[in-house]
């Protein structure tokens, strides 16, 4: 019994010995991990054109839109048309009729030739004078009439679409009441949100980039033309709406969704950095500038040679003498993709871009290679690393 006692305590003993060497050894080789998995890839400063973009999406609406009412009051006959026809400018909608105008017609035109007559038998330059102004009047009151008349046949003002028909055959109406509405499909916009942040950046006439999302072979330009001066505050976010004409909107059709890029800030021949090389520390803007005397070939061996261990200061990055020094730096525009350097570094320059060594160095260089394509508008390549966006 006692001896069987024995051995159980020895067996915890060894299980409790190699947990404890397990977990020691674990905790160093996860440090050891830890440090090795931060490394770093040279970019070199360049200088390219760099734009600021406002992103956002809208529906796109018709820009120019008429709503036909009635001038007159009285009966609705005739009615032409129904919502979704296409109609010319000038074509007839619809007539509101109204009897009593034909009666007060045919009265007013009784009365001028009355008028008439008498004008005639007058005698006195004074009688003749009285019967002139009397006729004046009677003539205008008839061409009011008249008039009164030709509005009862209701036409479009605009070619376009019918979108709304307010009444039928036999309703009565009133004077101004909306009958017709109509929508010019060539005159389309965008009406799109902006955030608060963003909003003092936009201004009237700035470029606009348009993608329609059932569009999207097809990239489309516009500028803005409308911004609201009250905003809508959802869920204790603001927004302002902006109004986006479009310059060549065909295959687009009311009620599409696009998705808008405004530019809003743009330079020439900005000095840039790809923005994963911007650190900041204690509210300072710093990068790690590769020294000289270290090859800045860009393929995976050379970017090997440039790994960085964290230093045991526990700063957010970190580096060995000789591979790279922290610089402090002054920054001006920035987008999603690069930042404008205006103080401390300059062309030709090579910073070191931290990443994780999961990370294949050659896909780093081409992302930044393939974004600055993109936003160049340009399929082939580019000499040098982290091109930047031109307008």
């Amino acid at each position: 019994m006692k001896k069987s006692i024995k051995v159980l305590i020895g067996i915890g003993l060894f299980l409790i010995i190699v947990f404890t060497v397990y977990y020691f050894y674990s905790k160093k080789s996860a440090a050891n991990n830890t440090q090795l998995s931060v490394r770093y890839i040279p970019q070199r400063v360049v200088k390219q054109d760099i734009s600021v973009k406002i992103k956002s999406t809208g529906i796109v609406f018709a820009g120019t839109t008429k709503e036909v009412v009635a001038k007159n009051s009285g009966e609705v006959k005739s009615l032409n048309v129904k919502v979704k026809d296409t109609v010319k400018e000038g074509e007839t909608l619809l007539t509101v009729y109204n009897d009593q105008i034909d009666s007060q017609i045919t009265s007013a035109e009784i009365n001028i030739e009355k008028l008439n007559l008498q004008l005639s038998n007058a005698k006195s330059d004074d009688e003749k004078k009285l019967i002139n102004l009397q006729l004046k009047e009677a003539k205008n009151n008839l061409a009011n009439l008249k008039k009164q008349k030709s509005e009862m046949t209701i036409k479009s003002p605009i070619s376009g679409v019918v979108t709304a028909v307010n009444v039928n055959n036999g309703d009565n109406v009133q004077s101004g009441k909306t009958l017709v509405t109509i929508v010019d499909p060539k005159s389309l916009k965008i009406k799109a949100s902006i955030d608060e942040l963003d909003i003092a950046k936009v201004s009237i006439g700035q470029r606009v980039n348009i993608k329609i999302n059932a569009l999207e072979d097809k990239a489309f330009i516009g500028k803005v033309e409308e911004i609201s001066d009250i905003g809508t505050t959802q869920n204790n976010v603001t927004s302002y709406d902006v109004v986006v004409s479009i310059q060549n909107p065909e295959g687009i059709k009311l009620g599409m969704t696009a998705s808008i890029e405004i530019d809003v800030q743009s330079k020439k021949d900005a000095l840039l950095i790809p923005i994963e090389a911007l650190q900041e520390i204690n509210g300072k803007k710093y990068v790690l500038l590769q020294e000289q005397n270290v090859n800045t070939q860009t393929n995976d061996q050379n970017s090997q040679s440039s790994n960085i261990k964290a230093r045991s200061q526990g700063r957010q990055f970190g580096f060995t003498e000789g591979n790279g020094r922290l610089v402090e730096i002054k920054t001006g525009l920035r987008n999603d993709s690069f930042i404008e350097v205006v103080e401390g570094l300059k062309e030709g320059d090579v910073v070191l871009v931290k990443v994780s060594t999961s990370t294949n160095s050659n896909t780093i260089k081409n992302n930044f290679r393939n974004n600055s394509m993109r936003m160049l508008g340009m399929d082939g390549g580019m000499g040098g690393p982290g091109g930047a966006p031109q307008r």
